[in-house]
């Protein structure tokens, strides 16, 4: 474990965040650029299923049973 004294100190405002992460990627690398985007519905979809999961209590396997596929599929 290194000591407290040998690690640099680092405030919030020295991190870099998800979204300054995502947007150097996305201008540096057009292959991922087309593939964030070919994926966006997919990602909307997964954040819907999510909050319908968390404000109606369910678990992956009741969500599921609603949806009338496996539990393996909702975690696709």
């Amino acid at each position: 474990m290194v000591a407290e004294s040998d690690m640099t100190r680092r405030t919030p405002h020295d991190l870099t965040t998800h979204d300054e992460l995502l947007a150097a990627e996305l201008a540096a690398d057009p292959e991922f650029a087309g593939e964030w985007e070919r994926l966006a519905v997919a990602r909307m979809l997964a954040v819907q299923l999510i909050r319908y999961r968390a404000v109606h209590h369910l678990s992956q396997r009741a969500l599921a049973a609603k949806l009338g596929v496996s539990q393996p599929r909702i975690v696709e």
